[in-house]
This record gives structure tokens, C-alpha cells and sequence, in this order.
């Protein structure tokens, strides 16, 4: 919990920054015996609260539907085909939300959060 701590008055108090958390899945095997999603839900919420931001990139799933589940927005969360050419653009639309989230200043971002657009979400299900 120390780290976490750090981490936050680094990042965001210091630096004047977000810290973004990046879950990537390819839907096998999500079931956690020691977390519920009720329980990572809540995770989210409290680190939201510190200035956190969270997405959500999954394959084989309904990566929108199963990231508002654990508290992600639904723009904020992107399929992808599970491909190398599917992995490759989604990282890529991944940094070109990133960047275009950064380039917003960050006490200014309440209206400009991180989120996907319909382009990068078509990109990322190319499968060549």
C-alpha cells in the first residue's frame, strides 16, 4: 500500500498527472477466487477517487460490457482481435488515446478522459 501511495502523490499531486492502469485480457479464465468483481469494482472506485485513470482492452468478449461490470466507462474500454495484427492495432490506438488524453492538461480533463474513438475501435478488430 506504500507504493501506492507514492505513486499518487508522485504522479498526481506532484506532477500534476494521472496515473492509467491498462487491463488487457483475452476472456480466458477470469475467475478469480480471491477477488470478485463487486470487490475490483470498488479497487477502482478509491483509486478513481486518487486521480486514477483505467481502461480496458479485451479479446474474444464484450470488452465494454465486461469493463462496466469492474467500474470502467464504456469509453474507455475496446475489443480487439486476437491476432498479431489485432494486438498491434490496439496498442496502437491505445497510445493514440493515451496521447490524446495527455495532451489535455490534467485539472482540465474532466471533460476530455480518456476514451476511444470509433476509429480506433474499428482498428483495433483488423485482423490483417
Amino acid at each position: 500500500m506504500q507504493l501506492v501511495k507514492l505513486l499518487t502523490i508522485l504522479v498526481v499531486k506532484k506532477y500534476n498527472e494521472s496515473i492509467i492502469v491498462v487491463i488487457l485480457t483475452d476472456g480466458e479464465e477470469n475467475s478469480s477466487k480471491e477477488y470478485t468483481k463487486s470487490h475490483i469494482n470498488d479497487l477502482i472506485k478509491n483509486k478513481r477517487e486518487l486521480g486514477w485513470e483505467f481502461v480496458f482492452i479485451g479479446a474474444n468478449q464484450d470488452a465494454i460490457k465486461e469493463a462496466q461490470k469492474i467500474g470502467i466507462d464504456a469509453d474507455a474500454a475496446m475489443d480487439f482481435c486476437q491476432n498479431g495484427k489485432g494486438v498491434s492495432n490496439a496498442f496502437d490506438s491505445l497510445s493514440v488515446a493515451i496521447k490524446r488524453t495527455r495532451s489535455t492538461p490534467y485539472k482540465m480533463r474532466k471533460e476530455n478522459k480518456l476514451h476511444f474513438t470509433q476509429e480506433e475501435r474499428e482498428n483495433s478488430m483488423q485482423s490483417n
